[in-house]
């Protein structure tokens, strides 16, 4: 395996195998295994206690599919990285949750706020079954897509927005819930049909590769990879070189 270039803290909150969610609702390897994350443009993932730290109470805005906007509060954990150990510190992590009903029934994932909010928490819902049901139908039509790949996939997808969140590739388009404006908007870190390669965690479309029919004449315009990204592409636009953990 390729040395990872950069370390990364998640959390499977809720997610994982707690007691209280049997089977998982979204398992640790999805963060944790080489399976997923092989590839040298993906930090190194460290997976956390969820059980430590402070519970931490946030209002974030939710825009819904037709441009509602919602205040919810979310609760999350500060985790005490190395606490009882070395030394009690606060780790700002993003923090992985199963899909609410905030999110759509086909919706894959959602993310709220960006690595370096020290007020709050990165909050990230994935929903499994969505996921699930996209693996499914692509490997009905001849693809053979691994599940956890994917689920590791949109993960990715999720924890670069955290950290490009600030990232505008085209500022002349704006949030639109229309496949062109998604295709284009290159909101953070979101990459540009025509403009960026596909074959990375930030394609906008799921899996990457894919982009939907724009002509109307019912049959989409390109059809996904048949293998997912295991990376952030390290050129157009340079996922890689765009991390950083403080904007300011």
């Amino acid at each position: 395996m390729l040395e990872k270039i950069k370390d990364m803290f998640v959390m499977n909150f809720r997610a994982g195998n707690e007691n209280s969610y049997q089977p998982a609702v979204i398992p640790n390897d999805a963060i944790t295994d080489a399976k997923g994350f092989p590839g040298a443009g993906m930090p190194l993932l460290w997976l956390l206690n969820a059980n430590e730290g402070e519970t931490v109470y946030q209002v974030r805005q939710y825009r819904d599919a037709q441009g509602n906007i919602h205040n919810i509060l979310l609760t999350g954990k500060r985790v005490n990285y190395l606490h009882g150990y070395a030394h009690l510190r606060d780790v700002y992590s993003a923090v992985v949750v199963p899909g609410t009903q905030l999110l759509g029934q086909n919706s894959l994932a959602e993310t709220f706020g960006p690595i370096w909010d020290v007020d709050g928490l990165p909050v990230i819902e994935i929903n499994a079954r969505a996921v699930g049901a996209s693996v499914n139908g692509w490997n009905s039509v001849g693809y053979n897509y691994d599940l956890l790949h994917a689920l590791a996939c949109v993960i990715a997808h999720e924890l670069g927005h955290t950290i490009l969140w600030d990232v505008d590739h085209n500022l002349t388009v704006q949030d639109g819930q229309d496949p062109i404006s998604v295709l284009t908007n290159g909101d953070s870190g979101h990459h540009v049909y025509q403009q960026h390669r596909m074959h990375c965690f930030m394609w906008p479309y799921f899996p990457p590769g894919y982009v939907p029919d724009l002509n109307g004449d019912g049959n989409p315009e390109s059809l996904p990879f048949p293998n997912l990204p295991t990376d952030f592409c390290d050129s157009h636009p340079g996922c890689q070189s765009l991390w950083h953990l403080n904007p300011k």
